[in-house]
Parts: C-alpha cells; sequence; structure tokens
C-alpha cells in the first residue's frame, strides 16, 4: 500500500477527537516572540496574488485564487502593506464578515492590535467583527479576549488594560501568559504603554522602579528601544530633576538603565537624543559625582600619597551643593592600568567610562578632571598640574567626552589670569569660588 493509500484509509478525525492545543500554541507564540513581524509571504508574491484576486473579482472566475491566498491579500489589507481598489475592499469585507476559516479569521485577530486606532472607523469594524464571531476564532484568541476583554473594549481599551498591568509586579510575564505574544508590539500595546506610565508616575520606589524596569526589559526577551523606551526612561528619571534619591535608588537606576541603554554621556546617542534634556541631566550629574570619586581612588592607587584628597573633599564639596552638573575623567597610561584593574575587581563601569591622557614628558602621569559649573568649564589635574576656569563659550575650553587629551597642549601660561596654582594655604579654592560662584 502507497502511503497516499495508507493515510487515505486512516479513520477521520472529528472535531470531537480534537484535544487542547496549549502546546501548540505555546509553541507558535514562540515562533511569533522569536520573528516579530515576520513575513511569510514575499511583498512582490503579494501584489501578485492581489493583482490575480482583483482580476478574478473583477471578472468573476475564481478557478486560480484559493481561500489561502485571499487570507493573505486580507492580511496584507488589514495591516496597510498593500493598497486595495474600492470594489476589492467591499468584497474583503464582504468574504470576512461571512467567512468561518479560522486562517482567515486569524489574520483578522492578528492585524486587530498592530493597527488598532482609536479613531479608525476600521478599528470600530474589525472589533464588531470579532465579538459577533468570537465562537469561531482560533482558541489562542478566544483564550486572550477572554482573559483580557479591554483588547475589545469599545472606549479606552488600552487605558483600562494599562491599569491592570501597574497592579502587576511584571507586567510583561502577566500579559504573555494570557496570550500576547509580543506586548511591545503594535498601536494597541504602544497605547497600552503610555496608559501604563501614566498610572506608574511617580516612580521612586524600587519596588515600583522595578515594575517598570520588568516591563521595559523583560527577562529572556529583546528589552523596549527607541522612543517607548526613552519615555518609560523620562518617567523613572523625572521625579529626580531637582532633588536626588537615596545612594542605594541612585546606583540602582544607574545600573540597571546604563547595561542597556549606555552611558548618555558618549554613548547610544540614537537612544539617548529621544530622552527629554532634563532626565539625562539627571544621570550625567549622577555619573559626575561617580567619576570624581573613580578619580580620587585611581590617583590614590596610581601616586601612594593623598595629594589628591584635599582637592577631592573642595570638588566634590561643590558637587554635594548642587553645583558640578558634568565630571569627565583623563587617565595617564598608568592610570588607565589601575582604572582597568578596579573594574575587574568591583564591576563598576565607571572605572571604563575614561579618556587617554596623551601629554609625555613631565606630564606624562598627569590625570585630568574636567567639570561643568554653572556656566564654567573647570580644568583639575593631578600632580602639579594648575587649575584652570574658562568660560564655556572661550574656544580654549576643553571639550567634555573626547577620546584623548594632551595636558601639556591644553595648560595655559602660568601667569594666565584663567589659571591658578595650588598652593598649601588654600588661596586656591578661594579664586575658585569667586570665578564660579
Amino acid at each position: 500500500m502507497t502511503l497516499l493509500e495508507t493515510l487515505s484509509a486512516r479513520r477521520r478525525l472529528r472535531s470531537s477527537d480534537i484535544r487542547l492545543t496549549d502546546e501548540l500554541d505555546a509553541a507558535v507564540a514562540a515562533v511569533s516572540a522569536a520573528f516579530p513581524g515576520y513575513n511569510r509571504t514575499s511583498p512582490q508574491s503579494v501584489q501578485q496574488i492581489l493583482s490575480r484576486l482583483t482580476h478574478s473579482i473583477r471578472n468573476w472566475e475564481w478557478a486560480d485564487i484559493t481561500v489561502g491566498q485571499v487570507t493573505i491579500v486580507v492580511r496584507a489589507w488589514l495591516m496597510n502593506q498593500a493598497a486595495v481598489l474600492p470594489f476589492v475592499e467591499d468584497f474583503l469585507r464582504t468574504e470576512i464578515a461571512v467567512s468561518t476559516n479560522v486562517a482567515l479569521l486569524q489574520a483578522v485577530c492578528d492585524s486587530y492590535l498592530e493597527e488598532w486606532s482609536e479613531t479608525s472607523q476600521r478599528t470600530v469594524w474589525v472589533r464588531e467583527i470579532l465579538k459577533s464571531k468570537f465562537s469561531l476564532l482560533p482558541g489562542n484568541w478566544q483564550r486572550v479576549f477572554t482573559a483580557l476583554p479591554e483588547l475589545l473594549q469599545e472606549e479606552n481599551g488600552p487605558g483600562s488594560l494599562a491599569e491592570r498591568m501597574a497592579l502587576e509586579s511584571d507586567p510583561y510575564s502577566w500579559l504573555v501568559k494570557n496570550g500576547v505574544v509580543s506586548p511591545h508590539s503594535g498601536d494597541f500595546m504602544a497605547a497600552a504603554h503610555s496608559g501604563f506610565l501614566l498610572c506608574m508616575a511617580p516612580v521612586e520606589l524600587i519596588d515600583r522602579i522595578e515594575v517598570v524596569f520588568r516591563w521595559i526589559l523583560p527577562e529572556g526577551r529583546p528589552p523596549m528601544e527607541n522612543g517607548p523606551a526613552a519615555s518609560a526612561v523620562d518617567v523613572i528619571l523625572r521625579s529626580w530633576a531637582n532633588r536626588n534619591p537615596s545612594p542605594e535608588i541612585r546606583m540602582h537606576l544607574l545600573n540597571r538603565i546604563m547595561a542597556f541603554y549606555g552611558d548618555p554621556r558618549n554613548q547610544k546617542p540614537e537612544f539617548w537624543s529621544l530622552v527629554t534634556n532634563d532626565s539625562r541631566k539627571v544621570v550625567v550629574r549622577w555619573l559626575a559625582g561617580q567619576s570624581m570619586d573613580a578619580l580620587l581612588r585611581i590617583i590614590g592607587d596610581a601616586t601612594q600619597n593623598h595629594m589628591w584628597e584635599s582637592r577631592h573633599v573642595f570638588w566634590k564639596g561643590l558637587y554635594d551643593r548642587g553645583l558640578i552638573d558634568e565630571a569627565w575623567i583623563v587617565l595617564s597610561a598608568k592610570a588607565i592600568r589601575i582604572a582597568d584593574k578596579l573594574l575587574k575587581e568591583t564591576q563598576n563601569p565607571i572605572y571604563s567610562m575614561v579618556s587617554r591622557q596623551t601629554a609625555r614628558g613631565d606630564k606624562k602621569e598627569t590625570c585630568l578632571l574636567i567639570m561643568r559649573i554653572r556656566n564654567y568649564i573647570v580644568l583639575e589635574g593631578s600632580h602639579d598640574y594648575r587649575v584652570h576656569v574658562f568660560d564655556q563659550s572661550d574656544p580654549l575650553a576643553p571639550e567634555f567626552y573626547e577620546e584623548a587629551y594632551n595636558a601639556e597642549a591644553m595648560r595655559l601660561p602660568a601667569n594666565d589670569k584663567n589659571t591658578k596654582i595650588h598652593d598649601q594655604f588654600g588661596a586656591w579654592r578661594q579664586w575658585v569660588e569667586k570665578r564660579v560662584l
């Protein structure tokens, strides 16, 4: 007996013989999550099928068109991936309204969350179709809509879903558990994301901070990116624009944000340009304090003396008063080796956020600290390097976050009004305060 004959002879399954398909649904969900937005049919093929369908509708000839091909056009039309003529749209609407085909209804369900719009008449029409044909929908979508009735809510569905998300400790996992395959995808979930952030604000305590992070940085799944992620970072940082959190919360925020979105001073500008300037300044200000503390430890290990401690106390005092908005450190070759060692020991990325100091001769071992204090740029250095204070518009003022600096080339003449030697009586500190304050 051939294979075809064997298959034909098998008892056909009745619908009552088909058991729950949870495992298959989970497998489909996993594939969809791994390849979000993946199109099984190329755009060229869609256009070819659409052309044939248009011809068939116009001439009412159906020999060359299958239900599967109609489904492909339905998906492309509802996903706004193909424009159709008015009489083709009329046909598709009629076909959807009367169809019991599971694949076609699956395409309608898939498109709903992706192309949802509160003001779209098509969204209203699709929603009514899904409600009226609920018992005919694929099992996975019946379970989703049953668990999350807000998805088919006529008014403010995303807002209502957002309120439930805000009650969960892990909103992303909760949505996946309830059948939403890609919680970060689609226009409905984009609206729910905005509503969720409104429900969560203000985000000031560790537990609420972690709820937002679990939403935008789900474990084992791709992190949220671009504008939606930037809006979440804004909400997290907004409370600290004019005050400081506890050191524990500050370190927690810095570690979480920078691990995925980088240092706003010189990394991932494509992301940080989407974050509001006030929020970016919060992170830069926090990193300034960390950089100053890191420099103290590095210079202490490099020189084996305490010559930098008194300078650190002065500058950190200005920082604690909220006067230093930015700080960047520049290390000699020897100091960079020490920073690398400290990075391995502490796993603190601040020790990698440095530039190279390239001068030779007697300035070879000099390390630099560049700071922004109000409208001034301050250049400070180790060993016998003089302190410099520039107006921020001065073309000689150092730029922040360059790859390398030459301490000798940056130094002003000893008699220049913008520089001062570090005297043992502390007159240099009074000079700095008079200049910048």
